[in-house]
C-alpha cells in the first residue's frame, strides 16, 4: 500500500521548479519580487538615475511613475477642499470675514 521510495507516481504529483523555490524562500524570509523591484535605482526619461524611494527625477523635477502624479492630484484636490471648506466656515462668523478682508487690504499696500 502507498507508494515506495524511488516510485514514478510520486514526481506526478511532487514536483517544484526552481521558481517556486526562490519563491518560497523569498515569502520565508519576508521578501517577494515586488519587494525586489522597489528596492531597484528607477530611470528617468532624461536619463538621470534615481533611487528607489524617490518620487521626482533628481535632475529635471519630473515624476518617475504615473502613480506619483495620480496620488499628487488626489491630495492636491482633497485639500483644496478641505481649505475651501474651513474659509466658508470661517466666512459665516462676520467678525471673522472682516478681519480677513482688513488682512487682505494690508497685502494690498505693501505692493
Amino acid at each position: 500500500m502507498g507508494w515506495a521510495p524511488g516510485s514514478r507516481q510520486v514526481k506526478t504529483y511532487v514536483h517544484l521548479c526552481p521558481k517556486d523555490v526562490e519563491q518560497a524562500f523569498l515569502k520565508m524570509h519576508g521578501l517577494t519580487e515586488e519587494e525586489k523591484q522597489k528596492n531597484l535605482p528607477q530611470t528617468c526619461g532624461c536619463g538621470m538615475i534615481n533611487d528607489s524611494f524617490a518620487r521626482y527625477c533628481l535632475t529635471c523635477g519630473n515624476p518617475l511613475r504615473v502613480e506619483i502624479v495620480m496620488q499628487d492630484q488626489e491630495m492636491l484636490h482633497s485639500e483644496t477642499n478641505k481649505a475651501v471648506r474651513e474659509m466658508m466656515e470661517m466666512f459665516k462668523d462676520p467678525r471673522m470675514l472682516k478681519q480677513f478682508e482688513e488682512f487682505k487690504n494690508g497685502l494690498g499696500d505693501r505692493g
